[in-house]
Order: structure tokens, then sequence, then C-alpha cells
């Protein structure tokens, strides 16, 4: 694999990543690595209101009757 340098990074930016990284439990690299492969393939990712338009769209997928009547 190759490795990437990034220059004149700012110390508030890397705090920031670095917080970002810890809250899922990951180092620096990793959490950075995940994060450019989230942008070189964008189709593998999934927005928050993609989330929630697929909540609503399951709404009452658990709801019995619902789903009884949907098939009547």
């Amino acid at each position: 694999m190759a490795d990437l340098l990034i220059r004149n990074v700012s110390p508030e930016t890397l705090k920031k990543i670095d917080a970002a990284a810890e809250q899922q439990g990951l180092s620096r690299a990793a959490f950075l690595r995940q994060q450019l492969d989230a942008i070189a393939n964008p189709l593998s990712r999934v927005t928050m209101a993609e989330l929630k338009r697929s909540a609503r769209l399951a709404e009452g997928a658990l709801d019995e009757d619902l789903m009884r009547g949907a098939w009547e």
C-alpha cells in the first residue's frame, strides 16, 4: 500500500479528527483510511436522510394487522 503525507493540517483540525477517531475506537490512521475509502467509493455510503427515509418506509412492518391487510 502507498503512504500519504498531508502537510499544513491545523492543530484544531487534528483535534477534531482525533476526537472522531476516538469516538469510533479507531486510531487516527485507521479513521482517516476509512474516511478516504468513503470518499473514493461514494456509492457505498449511506446518508442520514436515506436512513430516515428507509425508517419511514418500514413503519408498520412489524404490525401484524397492517401486514395481513397488505396481502389481502
